[in-house]
């Protein structure tokens, strides 16, 4: 009988996307670093918000590792967030980042990502809800979050189209200022009293630590954020990359109104040399217009990015494991034992390139020539026939005979 489950990761190894599944299948490779991962997630359950960032080259299974991470944290009861930072996820603007991660935002045993029903636990005058109310005055730069709640709550059992402005805002699509002073009479029979004016840039944070809240006070351990890719952000022009760095700063240093976050930021391993180095991001920096503060701030984030971790490549005694993972994978995938080619498969990927996605695509390819034809083959090209370039269409057909 076919094992879906085995299919489909051999079918995410073969192709060479990343599977949170196959995730799994890496998390005892790299001890050390997902030893570190783990300590991470400990903290950030003990209420200590914190952040790491990794470096890798091409193919070397940062995504992997995040896809591990991932499943550890799921099975520690966090809320996971993954997103891969570039056009669609631009860092350098908050707003629509946060929009993103929630829309990537995987709450513990759901396989779908999304939080509107969260909601649908949360009700009005509950213990939970003046929680929620108590920490959006308190530890919030703004007390507009405290409005929204508070008349969305209000507005339960309502069939009024209006509602879903509120929800939305609670998700990134921010409401104006008009629409919550309106909604809130409406609902809550008050007058809107805003201790400060929103600005998007500078108090979307606030929307990320009151998510990190509620989290908590619904019971999860956490919230992981992970970012993948993040050496996109080298395609931005010198001013916007600032900006993304001083974005980025919020995950990397949290404030203290962020409950129990913990943020992880894969990057190349070329993006110190290419993007930080050649574009002179710290000369750019010292002659940038702006607070010293700030200047501070982001030279920090350049200093991390710089002094990140490099995911070292396995060693010969991990990818020997790990490809024998691979085919007991592949046999339970298949319903058939090929552990006796174990050996060949392991022999076969050792030898095909130095990434490793290139050496589980060899022992993939290995075990399917052995599945159809009994042993693996070599698939080399010995020579290229450039004469028969330059043949007709008649000639290629032989039509003349």
């Amino acid at each position: 009988m076919t094992d879906f489950e085995n299919r489909h990761m051999i079918e995410a190894l073969r192709s060479g996307v990343p599977s949170r599944s196959v995730g799994k299948f890496f998390s005892s490779s790299r001890k050390e670093i997902m030893d570190k991962a783990a300590s991470l997630i400990a903290d950030a359950s003990n209420g200590l918000s914190n952040s790491m960032v990794i470096k890798g080259k091409y193919g070397e299974g940062k995504t992997h590792f995040l896809n591990s991470v991932f499943s550890m944290a799921q099975e520690n009861n966090m809320v996971v967030s993954f997103v891969a930072l570039g056009k669609e996820t631009p860092a350098n603007k908050i707003d629509i980042l946060y929009k993103r991660v929630l829309e990537q935002t995987y709450l513990p045993g759901e396989s779908e990502p999304g939080i509107p029903s969260l909601f649908t636990f949360l009700s009005s005058g509950s213990d939970k809800a003046n929680e929620m109310f108590l920490y959006a005055l308190n530890k919030l730069n703004t007390n507009r979050l405290y409005y929204v709640l508070k008349a969305f709550l209000a507005s339960e059992g309502s069939n009024d189209d209006e509602v879903d402005v509120l929800e939305a805002d609670l998700q990134g699509s921010f409401a104006s200022v008009a629409a919550i002073r309106s909604l809130y009479s409406k609902y809550c029979r008050e007058k809107v009293s805003f201790n400060n004016k929103f600005v998007i840039k500078e108090h979307t944070s606030d929307y990320f630590a009151f998510m990190s809240h509620l989290f908590k006070v619904m019971g999860y351990s956490g919230w992981v954020i992970l970012f993948d890719e993040a050496e996109l952000i080298g395609r931005f022009a010198r001013k916007s990359r600032m900006s993304v760095y001083s974005t980025i700063s919020q995950f990397l240093f949290p404030p203290s109104s962020f409950d129990s976050v913990s943020s992880i930021f894969a990057f190349s391993s070329s993006y110190t040399e290419e993007v930080i180095g050649e574009k002179d991001d710290y000369g750019y920096l010292d002659l940038m217009e702006g607070d010293e503060n700030s200047k501070v701030i982001i030279r920090n984030v350049l200093d991390r990015i710089v002094d990140a971790e490099e995911l070292r490549p396995l060693t010969e005694v991990e990818l020997s494991s790990s490809l024998k993972t691979i085919v007991d994978i592949y046999s339970k995938a298949y319903g058939r034992d090929y552990t006796e080619y174990t050996d060949k498969v392991i022999d076969t990927a050792m030898s095909s390139g130095y990434l490793l996605r290139t050496k589980i695509r060899a022992a993939i390819e290995a075990l399917d020539q052995i599945s159809q034809y009994g042993d693996t083959g070599d698939i080399t090209s010995q020579k290229v026939c450039v004469d028969s370039l330059s043949d007709t269409l008649d000639q290629l057909l032989d039509l003349q005979d």
